[in-house]
């Protein structure tokens, strides 16, 4: 209760920023214990969470920040805690009723990682900072002219992609139910270049860190190359295809052993990806579907991957990417990095 009141207390304070719709929320769901070594940290849980955001151009979609923090059920979770930017999509809207879609990318905490020594039944996540992510499908019914209420089935979950093992990752499906205020009326507007090209080719550079081992500790430095297209569908949303070439050492790894000396056979893969970017200002997000053309390894990973990424576009030339890469989910890395567009 202590954590919640603080958390009360934060709330009050972020209000005085507040943007065009705010709501708190209060959800209950359980530790979905998806591997072997985490039936043991199957627990209820329950959250609260506050949301802040404005809507765009079209009176349709909306962007702010969504803080989190959750009650994980047990000593050896702990509890945690996540900021983050959220992005509502609505599909069904009326004057009284709107059903919508909810993403959620930013950083998260979790009190309690995996230590060997203090915390070893904890093969969940082994960090104490962590991405986090939220995915929700939401009903909204206006009350008045202020105030609505809302019901929420959501997906919340914590890693930190392979930088630090363990990172099996919290997975935590609820159902929440929230009410709020709705503020002044203010947009946030599309960006507009001096070229608005249909096409424009781009090129991206990222790094990532990874550790995959609880017993071998080591981490090292992961390398992504890009060159791709992106075709402006709208004002607010664009298709992207790339061909990338990347740098993964753990196709040299052995447990305790020096890595492999490097050669091209044993190093590098090359993959098509192709992806969808919605717009939210000068913030936006992406999603990646792809398929390895060439990788050293059959085995060590699937044949193809996805990756969800955000990103915020400086000038027309410049955007800062964060982007989390998986395999059939599971995620691979986490990576950093920037896109140059050669308009």
């Amino acid at each position: 209760m202590k954590k919640l009141g603080l958390f009360a207390l934060f709330l009050n304070l972020i209000t005085l920023t507040a943007q065009q719709y705010q709501s708190v929320s209060w959800a209950s769901g359980f530790i979905i214990p998806h591997h072997d070594d985490m039936y043991h940290l199957y627990r209820h849980q329950y959250s609260l969470s506050y949301q802040s955001s404005k809507f765009l151009k079209e009176q349709k979609d909306q962007m702010g920040y969504h803080c989190y923090v959750a009650d994980l059920g047990s000593k050896t979770l702990g509890w945690a805690a996540a900021v983050g930017a959220e992005f509502d999509k609505r599909f069904v809207t009326n004057q009284k009723w709107a059903i919508s879609g909810a993403f959620t990318a930013g950083i998260g905490w979790v009190s309690n990682p995996y230590d060997s020594k203090n915390n070893p039944r904890n093969r969940a996540i082994g960090s104490y900072l962590n991405g986090y992510v939220r995915v929700g499908v939401k009903s909204r019914y206006i009350l008045n002219q202020s105030t609505f209420v809302s019901a929420e089935l959501q997906l919340s979950h914590f890693s930190n992609a392979a930088r630090k093992a363990p990172n099996l990752g919290v997975n935590i499906p609820s159902i929440g139910l929230s009410v709020g205020r709705i503020l002044q009326k203010s947009n946030i507007q599309p960006i507009k270049w001096q070229k608005e090209n249909k096409w424009t080719p781009f090129v991206s550079f990222r790094v990532g860190r990874k550790s995959l081992d609880i017993d071998d500790p080591r981490w090292f430095m992961h390398y992504t190359g890009e060159l791709g297209l992106d075709y402006k569908l709208s004002e607010t949303s664009s298709l992207r295809g790339a061909i990338l070439v990347q740098s993964d050492p753990f196709y040299r790894f052995e447990k305790f052993q020096d890595l492999a000396p490097l050669a091209s056979n044993n190093v590098v893969e090359v993959g098509l990806s192709v992806g969808y970017k919605a717009y939210w200002g000068k913030w936006n997000t992406f999603f990646d579907v792809g398929y390895y053309l060439y990788k050293p390894d059959k085995g060590y990973k699937t044949p193809y991957f996805e990756a969800l990424g955000l990103g915020y576009r400086i000038n027309e030339k410049w955007e800062p990417v964060l982007r989390l890469k998986a395999n059939k989910t599971t995620a691979d890395v986490m990576e950093w990095g920037v896109i140059y567009y050669l308009n």
